[in-house]
């Protein structure tokens, strides 16, 4: 199992989230939970769901997935990709081209979106825990999928 459940010092606890370093008193709590996967063409994912508790009330949620392809495999620049969370739609982004030609997507959301490149979370957005499934789909077939934990 990968989840992490960790005590936070204010000193020690500084903690990589996107890219903010921020630190939090000593009875805060982090919950964390990811996946990964590989495919055929040269093509990957990612995707991490983090909960921020205070006085263990959830103060703060955030979740990312990434995709990468390597360059002419089966997908084209703008293709639409769904994203899927435990079998909800939560976003369609386009694939963009990175500096090395890669085809690639992120899409990040954050309950404090304002404060940097994240969006806010969707209505639709489920009650995911580890076991839940993230998927990646293509013109409704299935790209690559991964379970958290």
């Amino acid at each position: 199992m990968n989840i992490r459940l960790a005590k936070i010092g204010p000193v020690a606890g500084a903690l990589f989230l996107g890219t903010a370093l921020l630190s939090a008193p000593a009875h805060a709590q982090l919950r964390q939970i990811e996946c990964a996967a590989s495919g055929a063409g040269d093509i990957s994912m990612s995707a991490d769901y983090r909960e921020r508790f205070r006085n263990n009330q959830l103060r703060r949620r955030k979740f990312s997935v990434e995709f990468e392809a390597a360059p002419r495999g089966q997908f084209n620049l703008g293709d639409r990709l769904a994203v899927i969370v435990a079998g909800v739609r939560v976003a369609r982004p386009e694939l963009r081209q990175d500096i090395n030609g890669d085809l690639f997507f992120d899409v990040n959301f954050d309950t404090f979106a304002r404060q940097n490149d994240a969006t806010a979370f969707p209505p639709n957005f489920p009650t995911i825990g580890q076991r839940a499934r993230v998927a990646i789909r293509k013109a409704g077939q299935l790209v690559l999928a991964c379970m958290m934990r």
